[in-house]
């Protein structure tokens, strides 16, 4: 061998481990970020799952009627909404143009419109 092909032979075997060792720091740097990042979507997934405990809780019928009396609900009797009857035929409301005034339990009167009923792109 001569003298250039060990001269070579060294800076290629250097070069090969700087680039090994440039590698190997690189990856644990990286397995490092992974677990960072792995912990934070642990963290998440936990406190999602604590929101949606917290929001079954609080939206449980059992937990709604122990605090209606305290925020003044009342059950809604059926015999004071609307029944069909009265209610104009459907043939004759102008469905985006009239307005009708619903009474409300407690003597409030809010407006409401009509819209027609449609089934399987019929409007009946």
């Amino acid at each position: 061998m001569t003298g250039r092909n060990v001269v070579f032979l060294v800076l290629l075997l250097l070069g090969t481990a700087w680039a090994t060792f440039h590698l190997k720091y690189a990856m644990v740097r990286l397995e490092s970020r992974s677990a960072v990042l792995e912990r934070k979507i642990a963290l998440a997934v936990d406190e999602i799952r604590t929101l949606e405990a917290d929001l079954a809780l609080r939206t449980h019928p059992d937990r709604i009627v122990a605090v209606a009396p305290e925020l003044g609900m009342v059950p809604v009797n059926v015999t004071l909404l609307a029944s069909a009857d009265t209610m104009p035929d459907h043939a004759r409301v102008e469905y985006a143009d009239r307005v009708l005034a619903v009474l409300l339990p407690s003597g409030a009167e809010v407006p409401a419109r009509l819209k027609p009923l449609v089934i399987n792109g019929i409007a009946r």
